[in-house]
């Protein structure tokens, strides 16, 4: 990588980061910064890492199977791409985050993959809060399915810490309807705390183009990838 694509990096993270800063202004934290690095090269990667960034998050299994042995032990990686059941032990083998998980089969498949490496991974269930049918995740009118999830993974499967929920908008541009689709997420995993007793604490939300709603509504967690690396 030249000076000047590393200097773009640079500048484009700078420019993020104060932005981040700018919409918790009054706030009483921040949300956790995800450097998504799908189809990224590790010589960009490495350049983020270098500018103190230490989550990533990756999509495809065959792309961050080659790339994560070459990176720092320092990165905390998270899987944010679709799941398929073949490929749920190189989630558990490579990643620490699971943010899309959707089915109870998966989860109690993860589970023994987890017991197998003798590891945990934390999890959050991927609502489809836009009732795009193309898009994965639970239906968030489908609350039976949510809440069986829930219980699964916390009778079930001790390998499995979930942390909360995720969501991926239909992409409007529209700030007032991405803030309306943000605080169903954020109202269902109060309601799961309130009915179940549980104490959730993330929404995985926001991404380049619906960030600041996101944090407006309460984002803890934003995956962020061509306002860092540029378009791919």
């Amino acid at each position: 990588m030249d000076t000047a694509q590393a200097q773009k990096l640079h500048q484009n993270l700078q420019q993020l980061q104060k932005k981040i800063w700018q919409l918790t202004i009054g706030k009483t934290s921040k949300p956790l910064l995800v450097s998504v690095s799908k189809k990224q090269t590790i010589e960009a990667i490495e350049e983020i890492f270098s500018q103190g960034i230490r989550n990533f998050g990756e999509s495809f299994i065959q792309e961050a199977e080659i790339k994560i042995p070459k990176l720092s032990d320092h990165i905390c990686w998270h899987y944010i791409g679709a799941v398929q059941s073949n490929k749920l032990k190189k989630i558990a083998q490579y990643f620490s985050w699971l943010h899309t998980l959707a089915d109870i089969k998966h989860a109690k498949k993860l589970e023994l993959h987890c017991r197998e490496f003798n590891k945990k991974i934390q999890v959050c269930i991927q609502i489809n809060v836009d009732l795009e049918p193309q898009k994965a995740g639970i239906l968030i009118t489908d609350e039976d399915k949510i809440y069986a999830l829930v219980k699964v993974i916390n009778d079930a499967c001790p390998h499995l810490i979930l942390r909360g929920l995720m969501c991926i908008l239909q992409e409007s541009g529209d700030y007032n309807k991405q803030l309306v689709s943000f605080k169903k997420l954020a109202t269902l995993k109060d309601n799961i705390n309130a009915c179940l007793g549980l104490k959730l604490d993330q929404l995985s939300m926001g991404m380049s183009e619906d960030m600041a709603a996101a944090i407006e509504v309460g984002s803890t967690i934003v995956r962020v990838g061509s306002a860092i690396f540029g378009s791919r």
